[in-house]
């Protein structure tokens, strides 16, 4: 609920959903990572970013201290926080890394995720890529009823009938011994907070290592415009009326999708010389009657 307010506040800048996150997550520190039960971390991650507010970066700069000195590592490089679905956490505490990399630009951080997602992806003592479908050597028996393919659990000792492309499973032990069997839930078992991690942190690898390659509909910023412009602001479609069809018209450029010939410098209806989802939020806002101006706009 906390992260929640936390990223409606982001869209709505509205005090009372910052009010609610801080009520609910007073102090975001913990010694673990973002989780399927714990998102103090992924709310200290947003605050960050949102309030500038200290104690999110205090947050976040203490779990890496954390991670990479208070968890143990194996001898081939891998933190293990927990031995059941090590990974799920292992990843989690990258996407922050990055996060934290993109935030304050310290290159520790960085450098750990990079360590960490690298073991995952092959760069371990089994040579072994722990999503499944990704290289030559992958788990053949995934924990997942769906992928196995078979009824009884005696057929389940048989590899996986379907191949669960983009899995993450659990992952080594201690010792960087993986037990490819799918009753060896511990090691075998995927789920949807071991991608969720996953995801993110490999976003943030291809940010930061990768070359992103050039979407042509992605919507080209707008620059400042004059503080006195010839047109009105929300008015994208230039027929001197803020409606409905300005705000569908501009959740299309928000998509990529084919528009007219808009105004999108009109767009810029929160003032801060970009047009982006943030004057998407506020021009709902204004339609709606939530708010009778635009932010930083006659």
């Amino acid at each position: 609920m906390a992260w929640a307010a936390m990223w409606l506040y982001v869209i709505e800048r509205n005090n009372s959903y910052l009010n609610d996150a801080n009520s609910w997550v007073p102090s975001p520190s913990t010694n673990w990572t973002m989780c399927w039960n714990d998102m103090k971390l992924a709310v200290a991650a947003v605050g960050a970013s949102a309030t500038g507010d200290s104690k999110y970066k205090d947050a976040l700069a203490s779990s890496m201290s954390f991670w990479k000195n208070g968890v143990s590592t194996s001898n081939g490089g891998l933190k293990i926080l927990d031995s059941w679905g090590t990974l799920r956490y292992t990843s989690a505490q990258c996407m922050l890394a990055l996060v934290y990399y993109k935030l304050y630009k310290d290159e520790s951080a960085k450098s750990f995720a990079k360590s960490q997602m690298d073991y995952i992806l092959g760069n371990n003592p089994a040579n072994m890529s722990y999503i499944i479908g990704f290289g030559s050597n992958y788990p053949k028996h995934p924990h997942h009823r769906a992928a196995s393919g078979y009824v009884g659990w005696d057929q389940w000792k048989e590899p996986a009938k379907n191949v669960l492309i983009g899995a993450l499973v659990g992952g080594p032990d201690s010792s960087d011994r993986y037990t490819d069997q799918t009753d060896k839930y511990t090691c075998s078992e995927v789920g949807i907070d071991y991608n969720a991690g996953l995801v993110g942190a490999l976003a943030g690898m291809v940010q930061f290592y990768g070359e992103i390659p050039h979407n042509p509909n992605t919507p080209t910023p707008a620059t400042p415009t004059p503080s006195n412009p010839s047109f009105k602001y929300g008015d994208l479609n230039n027929d001197n009326e803020v409606n409905a069809i300005d705000f569908a018209y501009f959740r299309q450029y928000l998509l990529g999708l084919p528009t007219p010939n808009l105004n999108i410098e009109a767009g810029d209806v929160n003032g801060d010389g970009d047009t982006n989802a943030l004057d998407f939020a506020v021009m709902r806002q204004y339609l709606l009657g939530l708010i009778s101006s635009f932010p930083n706009r006659r």
